[in-house]
């Protein structure tokens, strides 16, 4: 059966096996997203790969870097001044299907976290 999951991500390092091994566990998914974090070594990856693999599964590889130590000193003087604020919000286990279900619609802000200890 074919999964159409456009909320399914992925998310990478720059290692040499990471980008091609996670395209392995897209698996039958439809729409899905492969963050790559970071850039492995000039030519050491190959996606080796049929390139129809990546149009019929809609499948999108996307990429960010480091920014520049100005940026960073920035941003951490940003979160020191309290202006950073994360959404995040904890529920049980018995909230994990609807939870599931509100983010493939596109309901969430931020993150759900599921607490196995919570019910």
């Amino acid at each position: 059966m074919v999964s159409i999951d456009p909320c399914f991500r992925h998310v990478v390092d720059g290692s040499a096996d990471s980008l091609p091994d996670s395209i392995k566990y897209v698996g039958d998914r439809i729409g899905a997203t492969i963050m790559a974090i970071a850039l492995p070594p000039a030519g050491t990856i190959t996606l080796g790969t049929d390139p129809n693999f990546f149009s019929f599964k809609n499948l999108r590889i996307i990429g960010t870097l480091v920014g520049t130590m100005q940026d960073t000193a920035a941003t951490l003087d940003y979160a020191r001044r309290g202006l950073l604020k994360s959404i995040c919000e904890v529920r049980g286990m018995s909230e994990m299907p609807e939870s599931v279900q509100q983010l493939r619609r596109g309901e969430v802000a931020g993150r759900i976290v599921i607490d196995f200890n919570k019910d």
